[in-house]
């Protein structure tokens, strides 16, 4: 408890209902004394400056596939808002991500509109397989059907070389049988109902 306390402090931990729920002082042990998890954000990029981000950003491994040079600075704000979510420090700033000892990875595929190509996201993923990036989150997608669908294979290529790929279900509240990437077979999709 003591641990779990003081790696808080100067957190908000009330405000993030989701953290409240399952944070535990084991869980908070185990961020302070294990190496941080890499996680490749294929987005918008990532805002490397920003206060809860930049301690946790992975200059050597991020990447701007749009622009084809290193680091990947966000010029929309979506991957900096999921980046967040993910994995923002703890730093007595108000909020923190869901495992705050990530290292961050940009692999800016989307533009400053967000818009991107399938082009772009397989030679992300093509890119993080080669590097042994563990973790990927793709938090767009589009419509399409899984079955021979390039980013489909591209993510169970990635997965049979040891990474894992987390998509979004996206916010429209419904079945994603025909939306790519949440329908790939070895993509993990999650979604949200409410706090609840």
């Amino acid at each position: 408890e003591a641990l779990w306390t003081e790696y808080l402090k100067g957190e908000t931990l009330g405000k993030l209902w989701n953290m409240e729920k399952v944070w535990i002082p084991s869980f908070a042990e185990e961020l302070v004394t294990k190496e941080k998890i890499k996680v490749g954000v294929l987005d918008t990029g990532i805002d490397y400056l920003h206060v809860d981000l930049k301690d946790n950003y992975n200059t050597s491994l991020s990447y701007d596939f749009i622009n084809d040079q290193s680091w990947g600075m966000d010029d929309n704000g979506h991957g900096t808002e999921v980046a967040g979510v993910i994995g923002a420090k703890v730093n007595g700033k108000w909020v923190f991500g869901s495992n705050p000892n990530t290292d961050l990875i940009s692999l800016k595929v989307l533009g400053s509109e967000g818009l991107g190509t399938t082009y772009d996201v397989l030679e992300a993923i093509t890119y993080a397989k080669t590097n042994n990036i563990p973790v990927l989150n793709i938090s767009f997608g589009g419509v399409g059907s899984p079955v021979n669908n390039p980013i489909c294979e591209a993510i169970t290529d990635a997965k049979n070389n040891g990474t894992i790929t987390v998509v979004s279900a996206g916010n429209a509240n419904q079945d994603v049988e025909n939306t790519i990437p949440a329908a790939c077979p070895d993509a993990i999709t999650v979604g949200a109902t409410n706090q609840d």
